[in-house]
Parts: C-alpha cells; structure tokens; sequence
C-alpha cells in the first residue's frame, strides 16, 4: 500500500503488535484517540520514509527502547496526553532528524 497518509485515529485500536504497519509505506501516520497502551518495539519496522507520527490520546506508558530506531527521517513526534511517566533517553537517541517532539501533559 502507497500513500502519503495514514489515519486511523478514534478506531479504538490497543496495541500495535511487531511488524503491524511494516505494510504501508507512508509520511504521516496518525494514531490518534484510540486505546493504545502497548507498542511493540518493532511496530515500525520497515517505516523508513515516516517523517510524521502522531501518538496523541492513548494510555500509552511505556516505551520500549529502540521503538522508534527505524524511523530514520522521522522529523515530529506527538505524544501528548498519554500515560508516559519514565522515558529513557535510548527511546529517543536513533532519530537525527527529530525537530519536534511534544510530550504535553504525559502523566
């Protein structure tokens, strides 16, 4: 599947299992206002060409480290209003391109 954007927000979605987007090739995926609490660390496998996601709304509260390593040219990432207590920094050392990141009122 091509496309530049994925959305599949307010889908009531829980957990994102390892490889579960590795079949899309996008820029933007929203996964917003759904019921997100895990996120395998290999969820985004094969995602290179994301530069935007947005995680905003869901009861995430952990990270696994390295999650987002194969994000490459990932330039924003939204986390607001999730349930993130403790990031460790490796969850967010292998993005080079990350200019924005919004962690607004994480818990």
């Amino acid at each position: 599947m091509s496309t530049s954007k994925l959305d599949v927000s307010e889908n009531f979605i829980v957990t994102l299992p390892a490889d579960g987007l590795s079949s899309v090739q996008v820029q933007t995926i929203r996964l917003t206002r759904n019921a997100l609490r895990q996120i395998s660390a290999t969820a985004f496998r094969g995602l290179v060409a994301v530069t935007q996601l947005d995680l905003s709304h869901n009861q995430i509260a952990h990270l696994p480290a390295g999650v987002f390593k194969p994000l490459t040219h990932l330039r924003t990432l939204k986390l607001r209003y999730n349930r993130l207590a403790d990031i460790g920094p490796e969850v967010f050392s292998s993005l080079p391109h990350l200019y924005e990141l919004d962690l607004q009122v994480s818990e």
